[in-house]
């Protein structure tokens, strides 16, 4: 969904925010559950990213086997200085999708394929502009990939890995959280790009926060960019916050 001329800093929060919506951060729902709401945010230096979207079982039992859709909608924004003067940039997609769940014996896993929908509204120079390919719609499939471990007596550990064919996105996230009770603490480790940079991820999350009907996940730490275009350095530090309510 990005191309090169697209700061690895907006690129970190936008596959974030759309890999990870949705994931399972705490134990496996209860058979009433039919699916969830998710929103959340992603900041860091010069770009953020916000998401609203849902997850639904067919089977109205989100903790079995069968179809589930997902549907997501993100918006957010980032800007990137050049020698020429740089660049403004309002992000819009839509992701909406069909996969299949399957619950194993100690792990849980899904699989789905999702049409994307990408726009990059751009502003400043007129020269940064016309250099930045990703500017105007885009649109591609996108596979995302989850895998879980249901017994969360000790550890939550899993990760979510999601492809498109838009510019050839690809986004990886690995957790390991130690169970303290009443929720979870532990590294993630992120790595993402496509065919024009590529990005490393190293932060401290915490997961599975309940507050009331709601589901709360945050994590800070670092990232390393490679960036081709601009003028600034790209690492930074970054911060995320995650919600979900289960119907």
């Amino acid at each position: 969904m990005f191309k090169k001329s697209i700061p690895p800093s907006v690129v970190a929060l936008a596959l974030t925010a759309v890999a990870s919506a949705g994931e399972p951060v705490a134990p496996a729902p209860a058979a009433t559950s039919a699916g969830d709401i998710f929103l959340g945010a992603n900041a860091r230096e010069d770009a953020w990213y916000s998401y609203l979207g849902t997850n639904y079982a067919f089977n109205g039992d989100k903790s079995a086997d069968g179809v589930i859709l997902h549907s997501m909608f993100g918006y957010g924004g980032y800007e990137y200085d050049t020698l020429l003067g740089g660049v403004e940039a309002d992000l819009t997609e839509f992701d909406f999708g069909l996969g299949y769940q399957w619950v194993l014996p100690a792990h849980r896993l899904s699989l789905i394929g999702a049409y994307n929908w990408v726009d990059h509204d751009l502003s400043g120079n007129p020269t940064d502009i016309a250099n930045n390919d990703s500017e105007g719609e885009s649109s591609g499939f996108k596979a995302k990939l989850d895998v879980w471990n249901t017994d969360v007596a000790d550890y939550l550990y899993g990760g979510t890995a999601t492809y498109s064919t838009a510019n050839d996105d690809y986004w990886s996230r690995v957790l390991v959280a130690r169970n303290l009770g009443s929720f979870f603490v532990g590294p993630e480790f992120i790595a993402q790009g496509n065919e024009e940079y590529e990005e490393l991820r190293a932060g401290l999350a915490l997961a599975g926060v309940k507050l009331g009907c709601a589901d709360l996940g945050v994590s800070v730490g670092y990232a390393w960019a490679d960036p081709d275009q601009g003028t600034d350095d790209q690492d930074s530090l970054y911060g995320t916050l995650h919600i979900s309510f289960e119907y």
